[in-house]
Parts: C-alpha cells; sequence; structure tokens
C-alpha cells in the first residue's frame, strides 16, 4: 500500500470519528504531498524525523505543530494496521518533541469592552464572547462542544480529546450558565438537532467553523488571527 493510500483510508475513517475532522484532514494531506508515492511499508522513523527537521528549518515548524503532524501520521498508520494493509507505525517510534510552557495572557477590562463595541452588529457573536471569557476554553474546543457534553446540574462542560490529547472538565460560573441556558432557549426556538454544535450563526445555523475572529475589536483587524480563549496560550 501506498502512503498516499493510507491517507485516504484514514481520512474516510476520520469523517466519521474524529473530533476535529477539518484539520486532521489538512495535516494528512500536506504529510501526503512529501510521502505519498512511497511504499508505506518503507517508511521509516528517520525519514519521518528528517521532514519534521526540515519543515522546521524552511517553516520554522515550533515543536508543537511538529507533534501535531506527528499524532495525525500515527493515526493514519494504525489505522492501516487495524485494516490489515500495513504491519508497522513508523511515526510512533518517533520523539516527540518538548513544547515551550504557554504564556499566560488575560484580557483586560478595556480590551474586552472594546471587543463587545466591535460586536455590537453581530449579537449571535456575543455568547461566542461570553462563554470564551468565563470560561478560557481554546477555539477549537469551543466551538467543537456539543449539548451531551454540558451539565446544568453540576456546572461543568466536558471536555474530550483536547489539544494535549485528555479528558478535561470546565467549571462553569454564573455568565456562563446564563450564555448557555440563552444559546440553548435559540436552539429549542430553531429547532436545531439535539447534537449540534452550541453556536449559531447569522443565518441561524450551527456553526462548528467560524470565519470571522473576535478579536476584531482587540487588535484593530477582523483577520488577526486571534481569539479570547487562545490569549493565553
Amino acid at each position: 500500500m501506498h502512503y498516499t493510500q493510507l491517507v485516504d483510508e484514514a481520512l474516510k475513517f476520520s469523517e466519521a470519528s474524529h473530533h476535529d475532522q477539518r484539520v486532521f484532514a489538512q495535516r494528512l494531506e500536506f504529510t501526503r504531498e512529501h510521502f505519498g508515492q512511497r511504499v508505506a511499508d518503507s517508511i521509516t522513523p528517520a525519514d519521518i524525523a528528517e521532514w519534521f527537521a526540515k519543515m522546521a528549518d524552511e517553516r520554522v515548524w515550533t515543536p508543537a505543530t511538529i507533534n501535531r503532524y506527528r499524532a495525525a501520521m500515527s493515526k493514519a498508520f494504525k489505522i492501516g494496521i487495524q485494516n490489515g494493509k500495513i504491519t508497522a507505525n513508523p511515526a510512533r517510534l518517533v520523539p516527540q518533541r518538548k513544547e515551550l510552557a504557554g504564556k499566560l495572557r488575560f484580557l483586560t477590562d478595556e480590551e474586552e469592552v472594546r471587543l463587545r463595541l466591535a460586536l455590537k452588529d453581530r449579537p449571535y457573536s456575543i455568547p461566542q464572547l461570553d462563554i470564551s471569557l468565563h470560561t478560557g476554553m481554546r477555539k477549537s474546543e469551543q466551538f467543537s462542544v456539543t449539548w451531551d457534553q454540558v451539565d446544568f446540574t453540576q456546572k461543568f462542560l466536558h471536555l474530550s480529546a483536547t489539544k494535549n490529547g485528555s479528558d478535561r472538565y470546565v467549571s462553569l460560573n454564573s455568565e456562563a450558565i446564563r450564555a448557555l441556558k440563552s444559546l440553548k432557549e435559540t436552539h429549542a426556538r430553531l429547532k436545531l438537532p439535539e447534537d449540534s454544535t452550541l453556536f449559531v450563526s447569522a443565518q441561524n445555523k450551527p456553526m462548528a467553523d467560524p470565519r470571522e475572529w473576535l478579536c476584531s475589536g482587540l487588535h484593530g483587524s477582523q483577520d488577526s488571527g486571534c481569539y479570547p480563549g487562545d490569549c493565553r496560550s
């Protein structure tokens, strides 16, 4: 089996089971450009490590980025083994890079005011901001959550398969609960599916991949690439 076929099978599998299929697909498609025509069983840990080193040099990949690509490749090889198409997982044998500790960053009161002013013409974005500020979730976490992960009684939100690969629980304060209950009422009014993501777009559809950034008011540009929950890391 060639690596490109291995990627195809992994992508087919991910459509039904991977929590962040779009990012997973993007990473595997990029690895396909380099390893696509190689026989999968001929790829060694040294081949992968050498390519990562090249990407770190040419594209300035951080240790965290390399680790995410390593995880995506390892998943593809694992699926291939489970399907009986290949015999080994070389990505698993590539050592993980040591990641730098995240930089803690909190929004000031002034920055929050500017964000809310920037969103005054996009009221559907206000719950996104409220949940972000009062839970500290990353964008990828917040926009993949579904209602079965929210416990209003115990006041927590369960995140599975987070950035570091583990589960965790997020406590919900009164403001987060208020925003979530408002969203729940919106879902009921619009008769949206129970398994849909929490946030609703301007078109009244569940939103899992936001196209605008809430830090537009903070940095002065809607394309700044920042998100309140990500400002802490």
